[in-house]
């Protein structure tokens, strides 16, 4: 148990325990105070024994307080030992589901709806030609945008700079290592795949013309 105290010139309030009853300290402004007063239950954490009085605190069906840390720290321990109780068929398929990567599924499924569409295009060659008209539209979209904001942004450090970087592939590195906010790997990476889906379409264009001649026999 402990005692409050005010100090009656400055303000300031202090908790000390109760067997300091009659004693007296020292205020931090001088003056001296006599230990005295209603004795009062102390709100300690149960777990890390600090004075949750004038702290963020929690109690529980018990009756035991705890500061902010220790209960998350209790919360996240029950939280977890929960989970573990669960049954263990809905356990294996959590987990196996939390090993999935979103890239090694959707890759498969693009392949697989490219050569559909393929294959579709030889029996219908106008759907051939729609798909590639639009496969070039993209690509060619993509392909110019990124390679634009590949080569102009070096441009920000003058036209000297932005020339070098185009005709010096080691002067381009540097200058992306100097400046990594810009990530210059991501507008690359985005013409590559620009690239790819122009040739993509060349594909579908070749298939029309092909299924078209063999119609047409």
């Amino acid at each position: 148990m402990s005692i409050g105290l005010q100090c009656t010139a400055c303000g300031r309030r202090y908790r000390v325990a109760d067997d300091r009853a009659g004693s007296l300290i020292t205020c931090q402004c001088g003056r001296s105070i006599r230990v005295e007063g209603q004795r009062c239950m102390d709100k300690l954490c149960a777990r890390c024994g600090i004075d949750v009085s004038s702290l963020t605190r929690t109690r529980d069906a018990h009756g035991h307080y705890y500061c902010q840390p220790c209960w998350d720290d209790i919360t996240k321990a029950r939280r977890t030992a929960a989970s573990r109780t669960r049954e263990p068929e809905f356990a294996w398929i959590t987990r196996q589901l939390s090993q999935i990567r979103l890239r090694q599924l959707v890759k498969p499924l693009i392949v697989l709806c490219t050569l559909v569409l393929l294959g579709l295009s030889w029996v219908e060659p106008q759907l051939g030609e729609v798909t590639g008209a639009c496969l070039l539209v993209l690509g060619g979209a993509l392909l110019v945008v990124c390679t634009v904001w590949l080569y102009v942004i070096p441009f920000r450090d003058g036209l000297s700079m932005g020339l070098a970087c185009i005709v010096n592939r080691t002067q381009r590195r540097q200058w992306a290592q100097r400046n990594p906010e810009f990530n210059l790997r991501r507008p690359a990476a985005l013409a590559l795949t620009g690239l790819g889906v122009v040739l993509l379409s060349l594909a579908f264009f070749a298939i029309w013309i092909a299924a078209r001649r063999h119609l047409g026999q």
